[in-house]
């Protein structure tokens, strides 16, 4: 009895691979298709496609030979979607790839199909027809995406333009983690202020909305460079001067801030900088300290340091040493 039953189930897995949607034979098709290792489908189409106008949409896969006994030319591939079974098309520029343009109802948003290629092997004197089947795919429709950066590079505080599609008031743009000062254009436009960041690095750029998350592309911030209104500055001690320091771009939402530190810490007396939001300009006032020579350097995120050299004096002469 072991000996039959053990024969019977060898027979019925050897069946050619039936598409009825039975659910037993499906459970069958998916069962013969885990221990074949003669072929391998690999779907190519993304679940999410962004909709279109003719609301055709491509359905691509590429097949695996694992078995140089495969007859050659005998392999043919065929999807199967809302129930109906239609032949694939043949690449005729790469090698075992396939495809089917989906015509999806037009009130409908997601469709499930599966595919599964026949091919043959050589049995004595007859070639033997095989089957395997792919699993169940899903295919969503998005009518809310991203299309490209009008650029990809630039300094803190540029205005940068994204196209794309389904853009709400809410959206936000991020910088990895940090929030970018978004600006709602339109359904079509968003623009963002490149955010306050070490710059000459690459941050991946992201769409935040209601329905989640969407990549959108890299983005390398350059490091941009902070001008003043003087090259050098000599004071004597207590004298006080005004500063102005400005950026090539207006500030992003949060302001920036910049960081002053000197050689001489004891010479120079001055408070924080910060450059508000939308202002491209600051001004300090600087009160000389104890006399000294040194230098002041200012830096922020996103910006190349700038060194000025001071001098603090403690007589009526103040000029530079030659």
């Amino acid at each position: 009895m072991k000996q039959k039953f053990f024969f019977a189930i060898i027979t019925v897995l050897s069946l050619p691979l039936l598409h009825s949607g039975h659910p037993w034979l499906d459970s069958l098709s998916a069962l013969k298709s885990s221990l074949n290792s003669e072929v391998v489908i690999e779907n190519l189409t993304p679940e999410e496609l962004p909709k279109n106008p003719s609301d055709i949409y491509t359905v691509n896969i590429a097949i695996a030979p694992k078995s140089v006994d495969i007859v050659k030319d005998s392999m043919k591939a065929y999807i199967v979607v809302d129930g109906q079974t239609h032949p694939m098309t043949k690449s005729i520029t790469r090698a075992n790839h396939y495809s089917y343009d989906f015509k999806m109802p037009r009130d409908a948003n997601i469709a499930k199909y599966y595919v599964y290629v026949d091919y043959a092997v050589p049995s004595f004197k007859e070639k033997k027809e095989r089957s395997v089947k792919s699993k169940l795919y899903d295919m969503h429709l998005i009518n809310r995406y991203p299309s490209a950066l009008d650029v990809s590079r630039g300094p803190v505080g540029s205005l940068i333009t994204i196209s794309g599609r389904g853009f709400t008031s809410s959206d936000v743009i991020l910088f990895d983690q940090k929030e970018a000062e978004t600006l709602f254009e339109s359904d079509n436009i968003i623009r963002f202020k490149v955010p306050v960041l070490p710059g000459n690095k690459s941050y991946e750029v992201k769409l935040k909305g209601n329905k989640g998350l969407l990549g959108i592309g890299e983005f390398k911030i350059d490091s941009g460079n902070i001008l003043a209104d003087h090259e050098r500055i000599s004071l004597k001690s207590h004298e006080r001067t005004t500063i102005a320091f400005e950026i090539e771009n207006t500030a992003p939402l949060g302001g920036l801030e910049l960081d002053v530190t000197t050689n001489v810490p004891e010479s120079v007396i001055m408070p924080e900088i910060m450059i508000p939001a939308g202002s491209k300009r600051a001004t300090v006032v600087i009160e000389g300290g104890r006399p000294s020579n040194g230098e002041l350097y200012v830096s922020a995120n996103g910006f190349q340091e700038l060194t000025i050299p001071i001098r603090i004096s403690s007589n009526e002469k103040n000029h530079w040493s030659k």
